[in-house]
């Protein structure tokens, strides 16, 4: 089968389409057709200095030599697609159900064909696309792992700092559907995203310092570094929480200091790590995604093969919402092609496609 693989360490043009061996489901397994895929911080990460700098520094280029585990690897931590096949022991799926969630290993969905734990996945909504499904399992998770471990319920304030990005802006719906207000953090350009996602208040951070914009939260959900600690801990009621998601450096940081700060504080300051919520709250996210609370915003959608260009749009303009990739590749099944003829309807009922 078809398969994007990591070929060495470098830019983004390393991740190339090759043949690989198609997987087989195992105990408690299914095969996936993909029909999408969806980019994640995991699969950008390592590209951003090379885009953003033009060149790789040192460490990384040490880094390099060891290539990170990656070289011939398919990545992909996101999948939508079909199910193919059943492996021994599996009995929630059946052939042809449209799926969504993890694959297996939490990669390998950039291909033609992944197996997952049919505990990783769940039915898509009839009235979701397969792009907008692909980008719920790993944002999604994070997202509402983020508003579960705040506590928001119905009433509170709540401060979703990058309200834009792939987590922030499915956080800032998830808070939504608990009942809060929400004021929502972005830059110029999301300003009217973010009100269109159902943001009560909008704060551009280009224009205004959040610190001094007004507005105690009994929540604070910061996403990606950003915003400092000091900052977040001052935005906070006394009782009221905030939760750290992603980020490096000075964000990781932020998360584990957080908790000895919050020590005689009144305030709680806590992180979500992806690894701890990995497939938590699937279930409630395909019904929300059914029902239409939470919609993923498609800033883009790109073939599989053009993973390095997605990548590369990313990375320099920053996520807004999340970037889908189509298995273009995988076939696509069509009626055996019929010879044309002239269309006799008369020309006020024919298709605009036709010739004649």
């Amino acid at each position: 089968m078809k398969a994007i693989v990591y070929t060495r360490f470098g830019e983004p043009e390393v991740l190339q389409e090759q043949e690989v061996a198609r997987p087989v489901p195992g105990d408690g397994q299914v095969l996936v057709e993909v029909r999408a895929s969806s980019l994640n911080v995991t699969e950008t990460k390592q590209f951003a200095q090379q885009i953003e700098q033009g060149t790789l520094s040192p460490v990384m280029k040490a880094m390099g030599k060891f290539a990170l585990g990656i070289v011939g690897e398919v990545p992909g931590n996101d999948v939508a697609g079909v199910v193919v096949e059943v492996g021994a022991g599996a009995t929630r799926f059946k052939k042809g159900d449209e799926v969504f969630g993890f694959p297996v290993r939490d990669r390998g969905a950039w291909a033609e064909y992944v197996c997952a734990d049919e505990g990783m996945l769940e039915l898509k909504p009839a009235g979701a696309s397969f792009e907008e499904a692909a980008c719920l399992p790993v944002a999604g998770s994070v997202a509402l792992a983020a508003v579960r471990k705040a506590g928001v319920r119905a009433g509170q304030s709540v401060l979703v700092h990058g309200a834009s990005g792939g987590v922030g802006h499915l956080a800032l719906q998830i808070a939504k559907t608990h009942g809060a207000s929400v004021t929502a953090v972005c830059g110029t350009r999301n300003v009217e995203l973010a009100y269109e996602l159902g943001a009560d208040r909008v704060v551009d951070y280009r224009k205004d310092d959040v610190a001094q914009a007004g507005g105690a939260y009994d929540a604070v959900i910061a996403v990606n570094g950003y915003c400092p600690l000091p900052t977040i801990k001052g935005l906070l009621v006394d009782g009221g929480t905030s939760v750290f998601v992603g980020g490096e450096g000075r964000a990781i940081v932020d998360g584990l200091l957080g908790p000895i700060l919050s020590i005689g504080s009144g305030r709680h300051l806590t992180s979500v790590v992806y690894a701890s919520i990995r497939g938590q709250g699937l279930d409630w996210l395909a019904r929300a995604l059914g029902g239409g609370q939470v919609r993923p915003v498609l800033d883009g959608v790109f073939p599989l093969g053009e993973a390095p260009q997605a990548i590369r749009k990313v990375v320099a303009e920053h996520a807004r919402g999340k970037t889908a990739l189509v298995a273009a590749f995988v076939p696509r099944r069509r009626p055996r092609a019929r010879r044309r003829t002239c269309d006799s309807r008369p020309a006020s009922t024919r298709s605009r496609r036709s010739r004649c």
